[in-house]
């Protein structure tokens, strides 16, 4: 989930990957067959809540949000 939070891995690829088609170096010493098949059986929720996930962009919603309150608040401060 840090990577996520963090901005260094895309929803994309963490899909992708669930999916079983992104790349992964699997003659690396590192990889390991059995931790790979169970992180995937424990991101099914967080994979899912990407995919049903909308948004336009990271934080689009809440600066529209914010936007508005201001228009608003402006508007109202021009009334007598």
């Amino acid at each position: 989930m840090i990577l996520y939070n963090e901005g260094l891995i895309e929803d994309e690829y963490f899909i992708a990957w669930h999916a079983q088609k992104a790349k992964t170096d699997k003659s690396s010493s590192l990889y390991d067959r059995k931790s790979e098949k169970k992180m995937r059986e424990l991101l099914n929720d967080f994979i899912q809540w990407l995919q049903s996930a909308e948004y336009d962009d990271e934080y689009g919603d809440e600066e529209t949000k914010d936007d508005e309150e201001k228009k608003v608040d402006d508007d109202a401060d021009k009334e007598p």
